[in-house]
């Protein structure tokens, strides 16, 4: 039977719920699939770029349709890390892969990043609160609440004293 990305994938997520990500190899996962392991290369280049997609799978099959409304932006944050939180609890040592993966910078979803959108929205942060629109801590234009100084005084460095030395004795010597 030839098999697909999708079904490796699939088979893959499995295997992780089932023996969980440190007996989650190639060889075992080929030959659940009924295949030699160098057939699992044709579709992944390696074995990180298959738990990357499997990562990927994790996050997607957690991902939950986003909330009506105009919520505020403490809420859609709360939601995002709800959402992230049960996707990776949701299979054995789903956390760690999904962190270890995102640690090396593979996968092609970011966990926690449904979407470009600025959090908090430019100004509504609670650190925000009194200051005049676009000039808080959460835009780019930023305006420092206290200045600090640019350098820094340099500091001597002291001279230590040379460690005393033993007393020679004379006998000692031939």
């Amino acid at each position: 039977m030839r098999y697909h990305r999708e079904d490796i994938v699939e088979r893959a997520v499995g295997l992780l719920d089932a023996y969980g990500l440190g007996d989650l190899s190639m060889r075992r996962l080929a030959a659940e699939l009924g295949v030699q392991p160098s057939a699992l290369y044709h579709h992944f280049a390696n074995k990180q770029t298959l738990l990357a997609a499997v990562a990927d799978e994790v996050l997607r099959r957690g991902a939950r349709p986003p909330a009506a409304g105009g919520s505020e932006w403490e809420d859609r944050v709360q939601a995002v890390c709800g959402e992230l939180r049960d996707a990776m609890l949701a299979y054995r040592d789903g956390a760690e892969l999904v962190a270890t993966v995102h640690a090396f910078g593979l996968g092609a979803q970011a966990p926690g990043r449904p979407s470009r959108r600025r959090w908090p929205p430019q100004g509504s942060g609670p650190s925000c609160r009194g200051w005049p629109r676009g000039r808080c801590c959460t835009t780019s234009s930023a305006t420092p609440r206290t200045s600090r100084p640019t350098s820094r005084p340099a500091v001597r460095a002291r001279s230590m004293p040379s460690p005393a030395r033993p007393p020679t004795s004379s006998s000692d010597s031939p």
